[in-house]
């Protein structure tokens, strides 16, 4: 191999390299950004637990307890 070839190939590498940095960067952005929108949504999962929770608890207590008459 010639320097000339092997410089073409040294700058091919290096080019390959910078284009999978970027990548790898990109990458890293969304994941952070999933990872973010997760956490969301396992707060806004919690808070909705705890309103169905709250419904129930009230529907119970609104209840009566008894039969009704035509039993």
């Amino acid at each position: 191999m010639s320097n000339e070839q092997l410089y073409q190939r040294l700058q091919h590498l290096e080019e390959q390299l910078a284009h999978e940095q970027h990548t790898v960067k990109q990458l890293n952005e969304i994941v952070i950004e999933l990872r973010n929108q997760s956490e969301r949504f396992e707060k806004l999962l919690a808070e909705q637990k705890k309103k169905i929770e709250t419904l129930q608890q009230q529907l119970s207590e609104d209840l009566p307890h008894e039969k009704p008459p035509h039993y």
